[in-house]
């Protein structure tokens, strides 16, 4: 004789839950139309402005960076620059800087920053520089300050 199986509570929550869920979904099946598989035009309009919109937003904060990285170079220039100049004056006081000067001294020019030597003389030294990804002129004068002109 067959024994008639015990459910426990759970057991019995979840055979009503499957049992109401076929159920609704039989009543939408009735009461609407069948939904094809894929995405509508709305929703990958969507999508397509949306990943617009964030690379938009990578494009200019890597432009930012690289437009700071070529800013850093410049500043380094400058400064490599002005202890080349410190370390030729404290040899030769009288003497004034040339760029041919900085470079027997051990300053190293990085590619496409223009150094110009505007006063090379120890009280009145200033030197500029320029780089074609930087907006303006950048100078350091005889105290070691960097600003831009």
């Amino acid at each position: 004789m067959a024994e008639k199986a015990i459910m426990t509570s759970e057991e019995e929550d979840f055979v009503v839950e499957k049992a109401d869920v076929s159920l609704i979904r039989r009543k939408r099946g009735a009461l609407c139309f069948q939904r094809k598989e894929g995405f509508t035009l709305i929703e990958l309009l969507m999508i397509v402005v949306i990943i617009g919109i964030l690379s938009t937003l990578a494009i200019s904060y890597f432009l930012g960076l690289k437009e700071r990285a070529n800013k850093d170079a410049l500043i380094s220039d400058l400064t490599n620059a002005y202890r080349a100049a410190v370390i030729h004056h404290t040899n030769d006081a009288d003497g004034a800087v040339t760029i041919d000067i900085l470079k027997a001294t051990g300053y190293s020019q990085t590619q496409r920053v223009t150094l110009t030597v505007v006063d090379g003389t120890m009280s009145g030294l200033l030197l500029t520089a320029t780089h074609p990804g930087v907006h303006g002129v950048y100078k350091i004068d005889h105290t070691g300050v960097i600003s831009k002109l």
